[in-house]
């Protein structure tokens, strides 16, 4: 049980009694919806669940959807215009956005409304608490894998270990989160078949999310609004 109950245990109990991170420092996070619109309560719980206990670096992957031609070259129009590689900028707006509708609004007007700027802001604060307590927090787009039905697992994994997570990151505070640890068979089906030969190929032609690379969007784009 990942969040705090009068009788359960916490995330930091189960990380530590299940030996989750071994020998390795690093954790891996398979959640499309991950940090996006996260609240202070929910920052403050992994501050304390992910401090002391040897972690490093989190790797939280999230799906980026196919996106039009016409969409790419209005992207490419406006990093230009920030002077801002493409890429990257692809990368924030799937992360803030989470698809780049209405179809008939240019991604100018969907990018700089005011709520995005409140994501970013929040995002942000996830990255740089926890880089507070010497944890690096890097954000990685993968092209979307076009499954039929799509695919929508959460996972938390580590080189030896994983968890099967019901919800994500944000959700803390609205409701409550279960994991179950897989076992061995089940960690190597979602580790090798999956993210490993899927998940992580897909994330290597796009630039990833760390703090610099936020604030450096922040400020070019948003500035003194944000």
């Amino acid at each position: 049980m990942f969040k705090y109950t009068r009788n359960g245990t916490t995330l930091k109990e189960n990380l530590i009694n299940d030996g989750f991170f071994g020998d390795t420092h690093v954790l891996n996070i398979v959640d499309d919806y991950n940090i996006v619109d996260i609240e202070d309560d929910a920052i403050d719980f992994y501050l304390d669940s992910f401090s002391d206990i040897n972690l490093r670096t989190i790797n939280i992957y999230y799906q980026v959807k196919d996106i039009s031609e016409q969409r790419k070259r209005e992207i490419e129009d406006l990093a230009r215009h920030y002077g801002i590689d493409g890429i990257l900028l692809l990368a924030l707006c799937v992360f803030l956005m989470k698809g780049l509708y209405p179809r008939n609004t240019p991604v100018r007007d969907l990018l700089l409304k005011q709520s995005n700027c409140h994501k970013l802001v929040k995002a942000i604060r996830f990255v740089e608490r926890l880089s507070g307590i010497g944890i690096d927090v890097v954000i990685h787009p993968y092209s979307s894998l076009n499954f039929k039905p799509p695919f929508h697992g959460r996972y938390w994994f580590t080189r030896d270990r994983g968890y099967i997570v019901d919800a994500s990151l944000n959700t803390y505070g609205s409701g409550l989160i279960f994991a179950q640890r897989m076992d061995d068979v089940n960690f190597h089906i979602i580790k090798d078949e999956l993210i490993e030969r899927y998940v992580i190929p897909n994330s290597r032609p796009y630039i990833p999310l760390n703090y610099e690379n936020l604030l450096f969007l922040r400020d070019r784009i948003f500035g003194r609004k944000c």
